[in-house]
């Protein structure tokens, strides 16, 4: 799907933002969504709430920097210890913390969008349960959260964002114990002409027809 990343800076009054995007996405599969999301349904947006999701510190120990080294070193064919150099050099950067491990990303708190959805239709629900509401966790356009405890004004580049009483076809994971979905690129919106389609390719794609659509995703179910 999408292969994401992201920039960091100081940002305006020394206010660090996080911009994030994406460079590539696999042409849609809808049998392989299908089987991948543990919710399919069609429903309406009946509300959208930003909350801050806490994101605990990510460290390098020195052994973990030799592993990765030796794994690098297997793929290219240099040594391991010109890999473990070059890597050295390059965690030297980071923070030193007192126990010798690196801090690759200090603790964040990140802004998600917790999106509660009417259904209007069910395809799929692993749970069994078909619920009259759902809700889930996908990416704010603009948001601020925190970067080791200091504001950050976090931009996603491709999030969907959501609208009050519009309506659409969901495709929803389970990542982490929580139900989330990428609304750009796991979401079909109505045309207003009988189609459906997805706001990453809105103007690149020709919008599905949404009968032929549903029947699609209930064969492969």
């Amino acid at each position: 799907m999408l292969a994401a990343f992201a920039m960091y800076d100081a940002g305006y009054l020394g206010v660090a933002s996080v911009v994030t995007g994406g460079s590539q996405v696999a042409q849609w599969d809808t049998a392989r969504v299908t089987k991948a999301s543990v919710m399919v349904f069609e429903g309406v947006v009946k509300s959208t709430e930003t909350k801050l999701v806490y994101e605990p510190p990510i460290t390098i120990s020195p052994e973990t920097a030799r592993e990765n080294a030796e794994i690098i070193a297997n793929l290219t064919g240099v040594s391991v210890e010109q890999q473990y150099e070059e890597d050295r050099k390059y965690a030297d950067r980071m923070e030193l913390l007192p126990n010798g491990h690196w801090l690759a990303s200090p603790e964040r708190e990140v802004p998600y969008s917790y999106v509660t959805v009417h259904v209007t239709e069910w395809f799929k629900d692993e749970g069994g349960e078909l619920p009259g509401t759902v809700t889930f966790r996908d990416y704010p356009r603009e948001a601020v959260g925190k970067i080791g405890g200091r504001p950050a004004l976090f931009e996603n580049l491709y999030a969907a964002g959501y609208e009050d009483g519009e309506k659409a076809i969901f495709f929803v994971q389970n990542l982490d114990g929580e139900l989330a979905t990428h609304g750009a690129l796991q979401v079909f919106r109505y045309d207003g002409e009988g189609g459906v389609y997805l706001p990453y390719f809105e103007g690149h794609m020709e919008p599905f027809d949404a009968g032929e659509f549903k029947a699609e995703i209930r064969d492969n179910l």
